[in-house]
């Protein structure tokens, strides 16, 4: 009876903010969800930096849509062929429509505070291990202006409002901003501490880290932020300090071996899910950087750290420093982290011989005793020494990228051969081979087409793994960019696959990263009934083994302003 009137109101909820928001007349705002759909595509073609891509998000959310394609030529610290394919580029170009439409409300609305706002409706038609009955639907709403954002989560297998999450956020008087609530830090590299950045999992192997940068404000609605608390910074001549504060309850269980595993999502639908335990983490975090100069070289010294404790334990920390230079044709970054029982670094080299040929190397050393884990910060960290040293070689069109990497001391050699041909008025093809061979013989190998023939454009991939004939797992894509795009994806894996095959699909969440590693079946099919503003998708697995979890999902999204 309790659950029933717990799932009355959460509905009387959602249809009072829905008819609020649904006041805002204008759906041609600036969101992240749109702005992907250009980001995202250009840093797997290879065309455009992840910096470049965080560079030309903040200008386009801080002063909106581009008036006029030359606009991208004002973006600064950008390269100049990137600038030239964005003004020609058909969604930039689309965009510079869509201010022109802005433009005729804003003159009779010029007094109004542009509030963005998304809600995604979920809808999970198959619950038999969730506990509880009728809970298959699911919702996510979020509210963002200029200096506050907010948001309201449950899935679908859930009872009630599971996360209730924001931030606020400002600027003082001589350089200080601050954020409260729900964030994220960006220093140093992660050696010291986690981070997290738009487009991480896409970083070529060729590319150096982002330079650290402050924080920004977490509405994601997953249930678990990266920290909540306060984060404060302040600029000193030709230095800022910063440090966030963060406290937040944190679910984990216990291993068989009595390691503690930390969950970082914030699903409470099956019976195992619920019982969970929690406890309180606190960290403390600290950075202060010096700027760089443009004009010469530029060369940047950064001290960082953090201290934590949980489950009643001691306070225990993590210091470290951060050195970067780039120079001439030399980029350098390294960073250490230094602890009580060892120490993490992270070092990355990039040699630009000339316009197309590039020498890389990488060195890290990775432990498992990184406060950081305790603190319930994810990581992949291992006990060892980890490198690589390769070589990109040729232009953008056809690249060649060969890396040996010595890991639990073993080796491996990979290559990467990136084709694209000539773009004309009829079609543009690129394609991707993969080969990865370890020193005890086994291997990976994957490939990838691209064809864009103007109005459709079609995708496949592959995956081999092992030694044997088996362990083939296939991806086909279509692409219809008509006035209301339309993507078909279908992947498959069989179980003697060793690797796993990715996809980075629209949905209608936004762009999410799918994988199959097994006897796994996929379908994800998005249609975009107003193009960037209300999205239906649906998502279809059959699993391995009858598993029935998720299995078949419909998503919508509204987004406006």
């Amino acid at each position: 009876m309790g659950s029933k009137v717990v799932r009355y109101k959460l509905i009387v909820i959602w249809y009072i903010i829905s008819l609020t928001l649904l006041e805002i007349n204008s759906l041609f705002s600036q969101t992240e969800f749109s702005i992907n759909k250009l980001l995202i595509p250009a840093i797997e073609e290879g065309w455009m930096e992840v910096s470049e891509a965080e560079v030309i998000r903040i200008h386009l959310l801080k002063y909106g849509w581009p008036v006029v394609p030359e606009e991208a030529w004002a973006i600064q610290n950008i390269r100049p062929e990137v600038s030239k394919k964005l003004s020609e580029n058909p969604r930039w170009r689309l965009w510079c429509e869509w201010a022109k439409e802005v433009g005729v409300e804003s003159n009779s609305k010029s007094k109004s505070i542009p509030i963005k706002w998304n809600i995604i409706g979920m809808g999970d038609f198959n619950n038999e291990d969730y506990k509880f009955e009728g809970s298959n639907i699911g919702c996510v709403a979020r509210v963002r202006s200029e200096n506050w954002g907010a948001v309201v989560e449950r899935d679908a297998g859930e009872v009630g409002i599971d996360f209730i999450g924001g931030f606020v956020n400002g600027n003082a008087k001589n350089g200080v901003s601050w954020i409260v609530g729900d964030h994220r830090i960006h220093w140093g590299s992660g050696a010291t501490i986690s981070r997290y950045d738009p487009f991480q999992s896409m970083r070529a192997p060729h590319r150096l880290v982002q330079i650290s940068r402050d924080f920004d404000g977490v509405y994601s609605g997953d249930g678990s932020p990266m920290r909540r608390g306060v984060a404060i910074r302040k600029n000193i001549g030709n230095w800022w300090f910063a440090g966030s504060f963060d406290s937040q309850n944190r679910e984990y269980s216990l291993t068989s071996t009595s390691d503690i595993s930390w969950f970082n999502t914030g699903l409470h639908r099956t019976l195992n899910e619920i019982q969970r335990e929690s406890v309180y983490v606190n960290r403390l975090a600290f950075a202060a950087f010096s700027k760089p100069n443009y004009l010469h070289h530029s060369i940047r010294l950064g001290v960082l750290g953090e201290v934590g404790k949980f489950m009643g334990q001691s306070w225990t920390g993590i210091v470290g420093g951060v050195f970067r230079i780039e120079k001439d044709a030399l980029s350098f970054e390294s960073e250490l982290g230094c602890f009580n029982k060892g120490f993490v670094m992270r070092n990355r080299a990039v040699l630009s011989v000339n316009r197309n040929v590039f020498l890389f190397g990488v060195v890290d050393r990775e432990d498992l005793m990184h406060p950081g884990r305790n603190w319930g910060a994810k990581s992949n960290s291992e006990l060892h020494w980890v490198g690589s040293l390769g070589v990109s070689v040729g232009p953008k069109e056809r690249n060649l990228i060969i890396v040996s990497e010595i890991k639990d001391m073993r080796s491996s050699f990979k290559a990467t051969l990136v084709h694209k041909t000539s773009e004309t008025d009829i079609w543009d093809i690129q394609s991707r081979l993969k080969l990865f061979v370890k020193d005890d013989g086994t291997y990976e190998v994957s490939g990838r087409m691209r064809w864009d023939l103007g109005l459709i454009r079609l995708t496949g991939e592959f995956f081999k793994s092992g030694v044997g004939i088996y362990g083939w797992g296939r991806s086909f894509r279509i692409d219809v960019k008509s006035a209301k795009p339309l993507t078909i994806a279908v992947m498959n894996g069989v179980s003697e696959m060793e690797g796993r095959l990715y996809s980075l699909l629209p949905t209608s969440r936004g762009y999410r990263l799918f994988s199959v590693g097994d006897n796994t079946y996929r379908t994800i099919i998005t249609y975009e009934i107003v193009p960037d503003k209300l999205v239906l998708s649906f998502e279809k697995v059959w699993p391995e083994g009858g598993d029935t979890h998720s299995s078949q999902r419909i998503s919508i999204r509204l987004e406006g302003r």
